[in-house]
């Protein structure tokens, strides 16, 4: 996991993408060299979104056992269950006699446990398993033992694994703290949390959260500055911090309905992931008591290594459904070694991202909150992600970055990743970086073909900006990066994704990196609103109507195949 630094004056685009066939020219600028898609075909894209989207949550459980390993299709071991109504104290070896929790399924992975090389472990569908520890700040569920296969059984939805510690549905749990003549109504949780990126109510109405900003002073050397310094936020008394003034009242912070705002008591910070501290949740919602209005209330809390945490080769991941976690899906940050040969296949990842890693003040004076969530962090090397939906999160989908940098690991080992047939929608895109100096970074092959990568990008409310993108590529190291046959639909607000999705010079060849092949692949944009803002070339913005920008693209990357699209105005 890498925290991400937010800075609202970097702007750095991604493109954002298009459709395929049927479209007019109606309406279009003289200059264009895009296409203007009609609206009949562009509904039809979106149903044909839906279409892939409905595919990838009804995927039936296809991994059976068989003498021969094949990984994501057979497993050659014992077959384990796990159920919402089981008990640990079980031997997992039928579903009557399943185990209960995931943390139990960690243990198990742990060196002394019953998991073996070719082993299965089988979620029940329709449960929900809830994989968390606030307190310590680290996943119980890590994936420790080799060749262990992950997987669902049963009839349903995909079993759920999440950070989120209870259902805060019940109106005995929420009481009302502030409430005025104009309706407006503030609700405190009953139970103290850590900090809280999203609050998500009946798994479709998401409340906003409000980012507080704190001032402290009197750090070990007595000076005062604007920012919540590593290790600690208003409340930690132990790194010798005070805060100048009071935080506003609830009701002049919490503005607009279906808002709240998390004020643990101290931040799990970089140099102390081990322990985070919890506090209140405060919810503005005006129309009543959300126990009582609400079927479900569910929370993204943090967790430093993830959802699910990475430290094994010959995993596979399938059919399961990763929501409601603060930080990342799946990752291998703990040791940033690069495991071998996983696959990721037919899941949900939804509703991620978003806990707070710090605050500072830049030296061009913005407030800069940076926040936390990769979806799938770094997992490659032989690595296959296929099938997934990706959805709903302040967090990439996928990313890749450095490993281990004490781990210098030979060229044979690079191995590849490739990227198939995945669909992305609100979320921060899709990222591979490989631009450090550093040869451990590099990967033989990158494949991204047939992926879907939808409403992406730039998320900014006036005090945090997620500077990410549909797809970026931040410098190719790699020996062979193939962008093929993708759709890349822009942000519904016209807006671009926030960084580039090719910075030039990156791609120069004294530095020693790559051309991506592009081929195939279709962009579509709002009229007038950027293709693509290139870091490196003096952040010069690309429209996509505009028919110098469009060439500029297809000449730099030598891309003749893709399309190019303009949404027409609503």
């Amino acid at each position: 996991m890498k925290i991400k630094q937010i800075i609202s004056l970097i702007m750095i685009s991604a493109i954002v993408l298009g459709v395929l066939t049927g479209c007019g020219t109606d309406s279009l600028p003289e200059n264009s060299a895009a296409t203007l898609i009609s609206v009949e075909e562009d509904a039809k894209l979106k149903e044909d979104l839906q279409n892939d989207i409905y595919a990838i949550l009804n995927t039936e459980t296809e991994i059976v056992h068989s003498d021969t390993y094949i990984p994501g299709e057979t497993y050659t071991g014992t077959a384990y269950y796990v159920s919402a109504d089981g008990n640990d104290n079980n031997d997992g070896l039928t579903p009557e006699t399943a185990w209960q929790s995931a943390a139990k399924v960690g243990r198990e992975s742990m060196e002394g446990g019953v998991l073996q090389f070719g082993d299965a472990v089988f979620f029940r569908r329709g449960d929900i398993f809830r994989s968390f520890d606030f307190d310590a700040g680290a996943t119980p569920f890590t994936c420790r033992s080799d060749g262990i296969t992950y997987s669902a059984y049963g009839e349903g939805d995909k079993p759920i694994i999440t950070s989120s510690p209870e259902n805060g549905t019940g109106a005995e749990k929420w009481q009302l703290v502030y409430e005025d003549e104009n309706g407006v109504k503030i609700w405190q949780f009953y139970n103290p949390l850590n900090d809280i990126a999203m609050v998500v109510c009946d798994d479709e109405v998401v409340a906003d959260r409000v980012y507080e900003w704190c001032v402290q002073e009197n750090i070990e050397d007595g000076s005062a500055y604007e920012s919540c310094i590593p290790g600690g936020w208003w409340m930690h008394e132990d790194k010798g911090v005070e805060l100048v003034g009071e935080l506003l009242p609830l009701e002049e912070t919490l503005t607009e309905d279906m808002t709240f705002v998390s004020r643990p008591a101290r931040m799990p910070m970089q140099e102390d992931f081990g322990s985070s501290g919890t506090g209140p949740l405060y919810l503005r919602c005006d129309k009543g008591n959300p126990g009582d209005l609400f079927h479900s209330i569910e929370f993204s809390g943090f967790e430093v290594y993830g959802l699910i945490c990475l430290e094994a080769d010959d995993l596979v991941f399938d059919n399961l459904c990763l929501k409601y976690t603060g930080t990342s899906y799946i990752k291998n940050w703990y040791h940033w070694k690069a495991y071998q040969n996983t696959i990721i296949q037919n899941c949900e990842f939804a509703y991620g991202g978003g806990s707070v890693g710090y605050y500072r003040t830049a030296d061009s004076g913005i407030r800069i909150i940076g926040t936390m969530g990769d979806g799938i962090y770094c997992v490659v090397r032989n690595t296959t992600i296929q099938n997934n939906y990706f959805h709903d999160s302040a967090a990439s989908a996928v990313v890749y970055e450095a490993s281990n940098f004490d781990v210098q690991e030979p060229a044979q080992d690079f191995g590849y990743l490739h990227l198939l047939n995945n669909v992305a929608v609100n979320t921060m895109g899709i990222r591979l970086d490989s631009s450090v100096d550093l040869e451990l970074q590099q990967l033989d092959s990158v494949v991204i073909k047939d992926n879907q990568i939808w409403n992406t990008g730039r998320m900014d409310n006036g005090k945090y900006y997620y500077s990410e993108g549909a797809l970026i590529i931040w410098g190719n190291r790699f020996d062979e990066c193939i962008v093929e046959s993708n759709i890349l639909y822009c942000t519904e607000n016209g807006h671009p994704a926030g960084n580039a999705l090719l910075s030039p010079w990156v791609y120069a060849e004294e530095t020693g990196y790559n051309i991506p092949t592009f081929a195939d692949n279709v962009y579509l944009q709002h009229s007038d609103r950027k293709l693509a803002m290139f870091w490196g070339h003096g952040e010069e913005s690309w429209h996509i109507d505009n028919e110098n920008d469009v060439e500029k693209y297809i000449d730099m990357m030598g891309d003749t195949t893709s399309k190019f699209y303009i949404i027409p105005a609503k």
